[in-house]
């Protein structure tokens, strides 16, 4: 799948990925396995998700993206990653960004 909407959030079960360019986006999926590409999601800014297959998924809570933000920035090492509640999508792209 491309897509030409970045900034974009690549997510799996275990990680969320801030991806700005296509190139980067290519270089991500390369290697996911044709059966492990129903593990993973893409989120555009604007709130759309969809799978790698280009088919449109149901959108994730605050409470469920909240969740996978603080699980992916707790394994970078950050801290107090708890005190993190999202109130809306941007806030997400946001913490993702590189730092």
């Amino acid at each position: 799948m491309s897509t030409n909407s970045y900034p974009l959030l690549l997510i799996s079960s275990q990680e969320v990925q801030l991806i700005e360019d296509q190139e980067t986006f290519e270089n991500e999926v390369f290697y996911i396995k044709n059966n492990e590409l129903d593990n993973h999601r893409i989120i555009t800014t604007d709130g759309f998700n969809f799978s790698l297959k280009g088919d449109a998924l149901p959108a994730l809570s605050m409470a469920e993206l909240t969740c996978l933000v603080q699980q992916s920035l707790a394994q970078e090492g950050h801290c107090c990653v708890g005190k993190i509640m999202l109130t809306n999508i941007q806030e997400a792209f946001a913490l993702c960004q590189p730092r």
